[in-house]
């Protein structure tokens, strides 16, 4: 079954062949911003209506709760890029799952949504995104300072001041020591990239396999091949939303960690 590939299927469109993670993804984009041009147009005419005050609601919330999760450490903008990430990923999961399900009755859907997330290329590229991110943060927030993470060229601080040829040698000990510790603080950077990446990929590829082996069984041998894969499909929702929910705070943690500074 090629829906099962770990690549994602490609589907010629003119003279262009688009991954079904891209259609995916354009597809998701559009009607977000259907929604959002919806929202608007409401929220411009109907300012008190209950749709308005309910996207709001849900808006503030979830800014409110990661703002408390973690202590006002980072700012609202951040808070925003969060949330941001947080609906992408929940979004463009959610097109490719429902695209499985419909794949009940149009089995062909299978070779057209995939969801975003079970494309490992975009996995790595969203999480370089956010790591390197939350690093550009710590460098907004603390200047040139912040390189001393990586290149600690100050030392540790086990020797304060030079004062005599031991104390000489020591500090240069001191200077290597610290440059070791920033070369694995920068290693550990790209090793998040990684991790972060691999997470999320692992858990929604597992899920559109099973789904999709699911789909198949009923398909071929009972006439109601909607009963059995809708078990798995609540979970692979409840799946979708956690794994995006757990990318937004691992990034939050980063953007957090890197507003603390150089200790």
């Amino acid at each position: 079954m090629e829906a099962l590939n770990i690549m994602p299927h490609y589907l010629e469109v003119g003279q262009f062949f688009l991954s079904q993670t891209l259609i995916t993804g354009i597809f998701s984009t559009a009607l977000f911003l259907v929604f959002l041009g919806i929202y608007n147009l409401i929220a411009k005419y109907f300012p008190q209506s209950s749709f308005v005050h309910a996207v709001e609601s849900i808006i503030e919330y979830m800014i409110d709760f990661f703002d408390e999760v973690w202590g006002g450490m980072v700012g609202k903008n951040v808070l925003m890029i969060v949330l941001f990430v947080f609906t992408y990923i929940l979004r463009n999961n959610l097109i490719g799952l429902f695209g499985d399900w419909f794949a009940l009755v149009r089995p062909d859907l299978h070779h057209v949504f995939r969801p975003v997330a079970a494309d490992l290329t975009f996995n790595v590229l969203l999480a370089a995104v956010c790591v390197f991110g939350s690093l550009g943060y710590g460098f907004y927030l603390h200047g040139f300072h912040f390189i001393e993470k990586f290149i600690p060229y100050k030392g540790m601080g086990i020797v304060e001041k030079v004062t005599g040829v031991s104390s000489f040698f020591l500090k240069i000990l001191d200077i290597g020591l610290g440059l070791f510790v920033g070369l694995l603080e920068t290693i550990g950077e790209f090793v998040r990239v990684i991790s972060l990446s691999m997470r999320l990929f692992r858990n929604i590829f597992a899920g559109m396999i099973v789904l999709g082996i699911i789909i198949t069984i009923m398909q071929d041998l009972v006439h109601a091949p909607w009963i059995a894969p809708l078990i798995i499909f609540a979970f692979e929702l409840m799946v979708s939303v956690i794994q995006a929910f757990v990318f937004s705070t691992l990034f939050l943690i980063y953007a957090k960690i890197a507003s603390e500074g150089v200790h």
